[in-house]
């Protein structure tokens, strides 16, 4: 159910049409359209140049009475199309309308449906009227089971926005809640709802949602920077102290988020091993240092998405009294050494980071890694602070956040 994991706005026409192709055939028999086809028309279907030759291709498909989800991807497809060619509100609208009769009675289909298409709507600012029908049809299809918590708050995150063209802000504010308690961190949803508690007259309601908003840890939405602005100039007649009260909420969010979420306290285990050279290293001779050790393997793949993070926080802090460690670990390999392995791979992505070589997972297992790769952060008293696992977005930033709180 990983499609249901959505907790940002602008993802939901991606998800949409990746949940109604989870099914096609990888063949265009039987009414179906290829996994290539589906791309290059909704890659054509944004792109002004091609967006009419896409609504031809399509609308031949359709005429050979395809497939029921096919004809559905398809029509979603033209409707996308149609927004890119700036067609008249009232022929998009009564186009959506004319598919949505044709929905099957699948949940998650009817809710993308209808949550995209409110949300396009919004953002070409039509009809707020049918924006809000829509919103209200994908909130009406949410299931009550417990793994749909995450789809709701995108759901109600486009409802309460949607909701905030009605002159009473009430019910907008109880959708947007509902939503925040969901996905806390949405910049987009916590500017709306900054922006219905502003219109209920609740100024410092309003400054909360707009100011957690700006300061969530690696967001980069500005939805809520002007509104904040205006209104702190009018609650407090001047911006002074804007500054500091935003430096103190990104502080916090810093801290929450690349810090206490990322806690790991115990005492880090000794080894005795040697570097990729065969030259010997203890752990000892790490006393009183801040140490990174990275747990990887040439093999794995999300390892080789965060390598080159690794190596350019290595030479942003090698110099700075940070040590860092590649403790790697080779799977066998016919034919081949497991030292030339890890070499040959350092040699070719051009690494320069030092490597401690772990075959026999002496350390792999005193530090119960799980999963590679695994970040260990190690204060200059020993103790292990911090551990990440996989690759996450932002990881450098966290990364050089977690090594400057052990510098201070």
């Amino acid at each position: 159910m990983s499609l249901l994991k959505t907790r940002t706005l602008g993802s939901v026409a991606i998800v949409a049409l990746a949940l109604l192709a989870a099914s096609v055939a990888p063949a265009s028999v039987g009414g179906k359209l290829t996994g290539s086809q589906i791309q290059e028309y909704n890659a054509a279907a944004t792109d002004s140049a091609r967006a009419g030759w896409a609504v031809e291709q399509l609308r031949t498909f359709l005429a050979d009475d395809p497939d029921t989800t096919h004809a559905i991807l398809a029509r979603r497809m033209i409707i996308r199309a149609m927004f890119t060619l700036n067609a008249p509100e009232k022929q998009i609208i009564g186009l959506i309308d004319s598919v949505g009769r044709t929905l099957p009675g699948e949940p998650q289909v009817v809710i993308f449906f209808y949550a995209q298409l409110a949300q396009d709507l919004m953002d070409r600012r039509m009809d707020k009227t049918k924006a809000l029908e829509y919103a209200r049809r994908a909130a009406d299809a949410l299931p009550k089971d417990q793994q749909y918590v995450p789809l709701s708050g995108m759901v109600y995150g486009i409802l309460g926005r949607a909701q905030l063209a009605s002159p009473r802000p009430d019910s907008a504010i109880a959708s947007l809640r509902i939503a925040v308690s969901t996905s806390p961190d949405s910049q987009r949803v916590l500017a709306f709802l900054g922006q219905a508690y502003e219109k209920a007259k609740k100024p410092d309601l309003a400054l909360e949602a707009y100011l957690h908003s700006l300061s969530i840890y690696l967001g980069k939405d500005t939805t809520a920077a002007a509104p904040l602005r205006a209104l702190w100039r009018k609650k407090n007649g001047s911006l002074a102290g804007l500054d500091t009260a935003l430096e103190k909420a990104k502080g916090e969010s810093r801290r929450r988020v690349a810090l206490d979420a990322r806690k790991y306290e115990r005492p880090a285990p000794g080894w005795s091993l040697t570097y990729l050279d065969k030259k010997p290293v203890s752990w000892d001779e790490f006393k009183g240092k801040v140490v990174v050790l990275d747990f990887w393997g040439s093999w794995c793949g999300p390892c080789r998405m965060e390598l080159p993070i690794f190596q350019a926080v290595y030479e942003r802090y090698k110099d700075k009294g940070v040590a860092f460690l590649g403790m790697n670990f080779e799977r066998p390999v016919l034919g081949k050494d497991l030292r030339d392995l890890a070499r040959e791979f350092m040699e070719r992505n051009k690494y320069t980071f030092p490597v401690v070589v772990d075959h026999d997972q002496v350390a792999t297992n005193a530090y119960n890694v799980s999963g590679f790769p695994t970040v260990y952060l190690v204060d200059k008293t020993g103790n292990i602070r911090y551990k990440n696992v996989g690759v996450s977005e932002g990881i450098e930033t966290i990364l050089q956040d977690q090594i400057e709180s052990l510098l201070d």
